[in-house]
């Protein structure tokens, strides 16, 4: 996305921009106890490969805090009542498979935040962010960057990712 700041060029990742919005709302909302989520209308059982089992475990309080309703049904099975309302309306089953996924292979590598419930919250807004190279429209372009500069931390995604680089006009005139 580029855009202007009425001085400066703005050249912006939508990808990480959007994750940050998503990621800060998600914290809000947790902090209010006001996650939406979504019921499912029948229990899915999900059968999750031995080693996310373990994720599954060491996360499934900030799990509910974040809008899932899921827990362990058995011989490496887990039942799923609710998903968060910010992941839509895809496969819940593969959808927290990636969200585990994704928390386990990252759980050495550098984040820009910290805690269970944060990095948690950082996937699921990864997981639900526009992505890269996807079209998008001038209204949606321009909310993501009017959002973005709402947030706390408006320049890095929670992982760490810049989500805007500023292009001086004085660079840009040379």
């Amino acid at each position: 996305v580029v855009a202007s700041d009425g001085e400066d060029l703005l050249r912006g990742d939508q990808h990480t921009a959007h994750e940050r919005v998503r990621f800060e709302r998600l914290l809000e909302r947790a902090g209010r106890h006001a996650v939406e989520s979504q019921g499912l209308l029948s229990p899915l059982v999900v059968d999750l490969s031995p080693d996310l089992l373990p994720v599954l475990d060491a996360h499934v309080e900030a799990l509910r805090e974040l809008g899932y309703d899921v827990e362990p049904f058995g011989g490496g099975a887990t039942r799923l009542r609710a998903v968060p309302a910010i992941l839509g309306t895809g496969d819940p089953g593969p959808a927290l498979e990636r969200v585990l996924r994704d928390l386990k292979e990252r759980e050495a590598a550098e984040w820009a935040v910290t805690g269970t419930r944060d990095r948690l919250a950082a996937t699921l807004a990864c997981h639900s962010s526009v992505r890269a190279g996807q079209a998008l429209n001038l209204e949606q372009m321009g909310s993501i960057v009017r959002d973005v500069f709402r947030t706390a931390h408006p320049t890095l995604c929670p992982h760490g990712r810049p989500t805007l680089v500023r292009v001086p006009r004085e660079e840009l005139s040379r």
